[in-house]
């Protein structure tokens, strides 16, 4: 996906011998938007 711009994210867990990995399902209303970078950089 070279040149592709995403916005999205995978949030998973694993054992500590990362061998079973599980996606995370956290509630929609959890959390807030953040980003990395200076303002002009966020264009959402």
């Amino acid at each position: 996906m070279h040149g592709v711009k995403s916005c999205g994210i995978l949030m998973a867990a694993s054992d500590s011998k990362h061998e079973n990995v599980e996606l995370l399902f956290p509630p929609k209303e959890a959390g807030e938007r953040i980003w990395f970078g200076s303002e002009d950089e966020n264009d959402h």
